[in-house]
C-alpha cells in the first residue's frame, strides 16, 4: 500500500485506489480532543493512527503500470528506492 501524499490517498502497488485503511495496519491510538456541543464541554476520544508507506520526494506512481518513477530520469525505479514508512505518531499515543 502506498500513500500519495499530494492526493491524501492510499493506493495498492498496482496503481489501485484504496478506499479504506485495513483495520490490522493500526497499530497506536492518539487522543482526540473534540468539543461536544450539547454539554459545552471539551471531551475525549480515541483515534487510530497508521503506519503508511509514502512515495519519496522526488519521485511518483504511475498509477496504470503499477511502477515508480523517478521524476528527474523518468526512469522506473524498484519500490525500495522510491517508498518509505512513515511511522505512526508516537506523541500522546497509547498500545
Amino acid at each position: 500500500m502506498v500513500y500519495v501524499a499530494g492526493e491524501d490517498r492510499l493506493y495498492d502497488l498496482r496503481g489501485n485506489p484504496i478506499t479504506e485503511p485495513s483495520a490490522k495496519m493500526a497499530s497506536q491510538f492518539e487522543t482526540e480532543h473534540y468539543f461536544d456541543p450539547l454539554t459545552g464541554q471539551v471531551k475525549t476520544r480515541q483515534k487510530r493512527v497508521y503506519d503508511r508507506f509514502a512515495i519519496k520526494e522526488g519521485f511518483t506512481l504511475d498509477k496504470r503500470t503499477g511502477q515508480f518513477i523517478n521524476e528527474e530520469t523518468g526512469q522506473a525505479v524498484p519500490r525500495e528506492t522510491a517508498v518509505e514508512i512513515r511511522k505512526a505518531s508516537s506523541a500522546g499515543t497509547t498500545r
